[in-house]
């Protein structure tokens, strides 16, 4: 077992540590505990993978997946209960798939977005929201913020948040872009960033149109089930394909047969007139 150290609060004379325990399997920190001055306090972390394809676009469907973990804490700070929340949304764009059925995939491509959360309430993106410019209007950003949201709006209802607007987005039309998501989400918007006073009052979107989630088990479910199908209508063909060509043979023999008689009729009217 590998203990690391995650995180730290210090507040004057009182100290918070993280400890979370990294599973060599998984790859994953699959639990933690904290401690206050010998407190122990519990600290929750999960960790999952959701995968979707995108048909906002009419020329190609984009398919890419979310790989999402957060950490809740729990603690005292002063005497008072507080809460933290981190949150990581990784973006990885799998391939486009175009209106002719052709895969399309340079490579790896990623984006990850961060959310983390102050002492005093604040929260923010540790770094500019950014999606890759060829998968733009696909609604991924869109998703990604609501998924985000979601989760802040359920563990921290009553903290503040804020955000940087990239300059790589600047232009008219981006800025009426994301103008009009951010405004539309409730969020207070400038030129540069946006900002809200309480995660609860915002208006989160739980599904975007032209973005449907993939269940992977239903998915193999369904390609097993194809699979037998198939093979069952492989096996019907064969044995049709057999009963065709013992139909053909029974065939083939009757018209010797046919023709065995056919000549020996002609043969009896000779011999007849010929008597």
């Amino acid at each position: 077992m590998c203990i690391n150290i995650a995180k730290s609060y210090m507040n004057n004379a009182h100290g918070i540590f993280v400890l979370h325990n990294y599973d060599n399997n998984s790859k994953t920190y699959n639990c933690g505990i904290e401690f206050n001055k010998g407190e122990i306090m519990s600290i929750k972390t999960v960790q999952y993978k959701d995968y979707y394809y995108s048909t906002r676009k009419s020329d190609y469907e984009l398919y890419f997946s979310f790989d999402i973990k957060y950490d809740v804490t729990d603690f005292t700070m002063s005497g008072k209960n507080c809460r933290s929340l981190d949150i990581s949304l990784k973006i990885e764009y799998l391939f486009l798939i175009d209106n002719k059925g052709k895969l399309h995939k340079d490579g790896k491509s990623f984006n990850e977005w961060l959310l983390t959360c102050q002492l005093d309430n604040n929260c923010s993106f540790d770094s500019s929201i950014m999606i890759n410019s060829q998968y733009r209007s696909y609604g991924v950003g869109t998703l990604a913020i609501n998924k985000i949201l979601l989760l802040a709006q359920k563990y921290i209802p009553n903290h503040k948040l804020q955000g940087k607007l990239s300059p790589v987005d600047a232009g008219k039309d981006n800025f009426e872009r994301r103008y009009k998501l951010y405004k539309n989400l409730g969020f207070h918007v400038t030129e540069n960033s946006f900002y809200v006073e309480k995660l609860s009052t915002l208006k989160i979107e739980h599904n975007i149109n032209g973005i449907e989630k993939i269940d992977a088990v239903k998915t193999l479910y369904d390609l097993f089930e194809n699979k037998q199908q198939l093979q069952f209508e492989v096996s019907f063909l064969k044995n049709d394909k057999q009963r065709i060509f013992t139909h053909l043979d029974k065939l083939e023999k009757s018209l010797l047969v046919y023709k065995k008689l056919m000549l020996l009729s002609v043969l009896t009217i000779l011999y007849i007139l010929l008597s």
